[in-house]
């Protein structure tokens, strides 16, 4: 960082060599340069302070900076400062040139009284890394995560843990790439918005990190209610990060004829839930559309049919008969489609 009176470099007191604590500046000026620091924060360039912040000893995550006020994190390295947890040391680039472990061993040693320290580059394979990865919800509170993830490091090495308070921290790593790899259920869909009674529908489920053979349960219930009513149960596995299974709404006798259905998903201790498939009959008129009209008002025309089988044919003419001023001819009439579809004509 650079102030008016010089550049310095802020350094963990616990990260820095006796020598470098010999040349700290002293807490008096250390924080006339905070000040400095914090009129250019209050002018809109707050990255240097931000930087000093991951040095505290507790760091702030990101939901914390967003829910204190910016004179709060201040004070916290004021404080750092006055307690020399902190230091501010004359140069640039402290942190790459001295790793922490050799300036742990340095510390152990009596203050030199040589000349002034000049940071000398030390190799790459020296210098230390910091890794850090956050997850937090869209209103900024932290994720925790049971079900564990995979960190790939460089080389493909794998380490695995759980998630606690949305934060994973990692020092003295090698350089490279990373990755963190979370369980998680991306969607769960119906195959159609729609679809008619005895149609079958698919039930999608896209998955990530879930090894293949992972044991998935999905339960069908009515949309709107509770979400502890017991439902239609079935039994997947989670395969190339996808799990699948076909459904059919089989219309019961006295059944409705119109359905809105969701479905939820479980793997491990992930939850998920679908939108939502409307079920309707089919067109009055057609063989289908009335046989599914005759069951939802309790009578029962044979298995599904696209023609008109007698079983459809004999409970058409029972209702028929119980429906005057119906005749009971078994054919399908214009006053006998009107009184299907009237949803207020007596049932059964």
């Amino acid at each position: 960082m650079l102030a008016s009176f010089g550049p310095f470099t802020a350094l963990r007191a616990l990260d820095a060599t006796a020598e470098q604590r010999a040349q700290a500046l002293h807490s008096g000026r250390a924080l006339s340069v905070l000040a400095e620091l914090a009129r250019d924060a209050r002018s809109g360039n707050g990255s240097t302070v931000k930087r000093l912040l991951e040095l505290l000893p507790f760091a702030p995550s990101f939901f914390d900076l967003r829910r204190m006020p910016s004179g709060y994190w201040l004070a916290r390295i004021e404080q750092a400062l006055g307690r020399q947890q902190l230091l501010f040391v004359p140069g640039w680039d402290w942190v790459r040139s001295v790793s922490p472990s050799a300036a742990r061993s340095e510390a152990a040693q009596a203050p030199s009284e040589s000349a002034p320290f000049t940071p000398s580059a030390r190799p790459s394979a020296m210098r230390t890394h910091e890794l850090r990865f956050e997850y937090v919800t869209n209103t900024g509170h932290p994720i925790t995560d049971d079900d564990g993830f995979e960190l790939r490091g460089p080389g493909g090495a794998v380490q695995k843990g759980k998630l606690a308070n949305g934060r994973l921290q990692r020092t003295g790593v090698e350089p490279g790439a990373y990755e963190l790899r979370t369980r998680s259920i991306k969607s769960a869909c119906w195959s159609t918005t729609s679809a008619g009674p005895f149609e079958p529908v698919e039930l999608l489920v896209t998955t990530r990190g879930f090894p293949d053979g992972t044991r998935v349960e999905l339960v069908i219930r009515p949309a709107h209610g509770p979400p502890d009513e017991s439902g239609f149960r079935i039994q997947g596995e989670i395969k190339s990060d996808q799990a699948r299974a076909t459904w059919v709404y089989e219309q019961a006798i006295g059944g409705r004829l119109t359905e809105e259905l969701r479905f939820e998903v479980s793997a491990g201790r992930k939850h998920a839930c679908s939108d939502r498939l409307t079920v309707s009959a089919h067109a009055s008129g057609t063989p289908q559309g009335t046989q599914e009209r005759l069951r939802a008002r309790g009578y029962d025309a044979g298995p599904p049919a696209d023609d008109w089988s007698a079983p459809l044919r004999a409970a058409l003419r029972r209702y028929q008969s119980e429906h005057p001023p119906l005749i009971a001819s078994g054919e399908l009439d214009p006053l006998t489609v009107e009184l299907l579809d009237d949803p207020f004509a007596p049932v059964g």
